[in-house]
């Protein structure tokens, strides 16, 4: 009894070759089209909003002071926008510009 339930067992667990090549082909077929489709799809959707930091949150993420920043944003050096009176930073762009400045 034991070993015709793991006869059973190894036979569920084999893979099996398709029975018909056509139907394997259509499933692929299929698999690529709803592939591209939600590809498609993603394209189309909104990018997610970038966070913008004040200056103690980008001396944080940068490993700096406030005062750093401060001296580098007044020197031209980093890229900020500026919402009301406060100047706010987009990190990706402040990174890149410090990459810049490393290597000038």
């Amino acid at each position: 009894m034991q070993s015709k339930m793991t006869e059973a067992r190894s036979e569920r667990n084999t893979p099996q070759a398709p029975a018909d090549p056509l139907h394997a082909a259509e499933e692929l077929r299929a698999e690529l089209i709803a592939e591209r489709v939600a590809m498609k799809i993603l394209a189309h959707l909104p990018k997610p909003a970038r966070r913008l930091l004040n200056r103690q949150e980008l001396a944080r993420e940068l490993g700096v002071s406030a005062t750093t920043v401060d001296r580098l944003t007044a020197a031209g050096k980093l890229p900020f926008v500026t919402i009301g009176d406060a100047k706010r930073f987009e990190l990706e762009r402040c990174i890149e510009a410090s990459r810049l400045m490393a290597g000038a």
